[in-house]
């Protein structure tokens, strides 16, 4: 696999292919959707999963299987956002970005240079209303001159309606999905929002909706395989799965770092990952408002599954302010729930490597035994498949 850390659309539609080997199922089931999306209006898709769960290179996987496929490539075209869309705030500018992104990606024609022509001529447009009905017209001539529905590849959907503070771009957006036949919105989120959640919201019941949930353990030996060209025993994924299995971009970083696979050379490989990785893991704590960030902590520190007591105490929190920081926290899929002994509610972080980089980052002075402990444990508990490869 190809070594493309945070940048998957680096990637030629060849080598997304040629490397792609999880999130299988995820995918299936969007294509299936494309083919069967014939009818007046578009079962528009949204998919949701924390930071580094793979969401970029499944929807770019989805735009070069289209691209490709003799029975999807007639009938779909697709146009691919920038992974932040930071200039859209209005509805008129999201018709602008989309018509910006086909000028830049359609093929060097005269159909393409006409539509770079009508583009410039509607940036001087300082009316929103016309501005998105211009682009929307180019749009449509463009889709009936291909002969195909447009595809568009959003990410980050969440964000980009937050930016839109006028109350009123969301409903325009909803109307055009509903009542145009030839869009397509496959979309990207970390976690569920109110705007696609809530009834009074414009964006309520427009998506089909996709989890990316953690890794299973043959993904994990699939990737690890696919970056390695080795296998790791089943106890040896299981180790690894259990600290990385949430995030593949994390778990590729580790396989392309190996160098072997003894213990002590993957011990040290995620400590490399974790310091390498310090700016993330920082900036995603920092991100969280104050209550959050020391349920998120306490999480942290806790290493294994705890119940909402225990968040407290270590939170030194009322257990009654720990419950909606941890609600929110799962609503964003940063902390999972689970439901063991005496039906008590234990709470996790889903991202374990948080806790080495707490561990490592709060050591004393050199003194990192509380990471070497949690490996310790991780590695125990899986004590019958070293990691001692042939």
């Amino acid at each position: 696999m190809l070594a493309t850390k945070h940048n998957p659309r680096l990637l030629t539609d060849e080598e997304l292919v040629q490397s792609y080997c999880i999130r299988k199922v995820e995918l299936n089931s969007i294509l299936r959707t494309l083919h069967d999306s014939t009818g007046p209006s578009n079962p528009h898709i949204i998919v949701f999963g924390p930071s580094g769960s793979g969401k970029s290179t499944l929807v770019l996987r989805v735009a070069a299987e289209v691209r490709r496929d003799p029975s999807l490539a007639p009938k779909w075209y697709p146009i691919v956002f920038a992974e932040e869309s930071y200039a859209v705030s209005t509805r008129g500018e999201f018709w602008l970005e989309c018509l910006s992104q086909l000028a830049e990606q359609a093929p060097d024609t005269d159909t393409a240079s006409e539509i770079r022509q009508r583009l410039a001529d509607i940036r001087n447009d300082h009316d929103d209303r016309g501005v998105s009905d211009r682009c929307l017209s180019v749009l449509e001539d463009f889709s009936h001159q291909q002969e195909k529905r447009l595809l568009l590849v959003v990410e980050n959907l969440n964000l980009i309606l937050e930016q839109m503070g006028d109350g009123v771009s969301p409903w325009g957006l909803r109307h055009t999905l509903q009542n145009d036949p030839w869009i397509f919105l496959l979309a990207t989120a970390t976690s569920r929002f109110e705007q696609i959640e809530s009834p009074e919201h414009a964006l309520y019941h427009q998506f089909g909706e996709i989890d990316l949930h953690p890794m299973s353990a043959q993904e994990c030996s699939d990737l690890w395989a696919s970056i390695t060209e080795r296998r790791l025993s089943e106890g040896s994924i299981r180790a690894l799965q259990s600290v990385m299995g949430s995030s593949p971009r994390l778990f590729s970083a580790l396989a392309r770092g190996a160098t072997d696979h003894s213990i002590e050379a993957l011990t040290r490989g995620i400590r490399a990952l974790v310091d390498d990785q310090t700016a993330y893991f920082r900036d995603t704590i920092d991100s969280l408002p104050p209550q959050e960030r020391r349920v998120f902590v306490a999480l942290a520190e806790a290493w294994e599954p705890v119940t909402l007591c225990e968040v407290a105490a270590i939170s030194r929190l009322p257990a009654d302010e720990c419950f909606d920081p941890l609600h929110r926290l799962s609503q964003k899929g940063a902390v999972g729930i689970s439901d063991l002994a005496a039906r008590r509610l234990r709470y996790h972080l889903r991202d374990r490597m948080f806790s080495l980089y707490y561990a490592l980052r709060h050591s004393g002075r050199g003194d990192d035994s509380a990471y070497r402990n949690m490996l310790g444990t991780l590695f125990g508990k899986h004590s019958d498949s070293p990691f001692s490869e042939p």
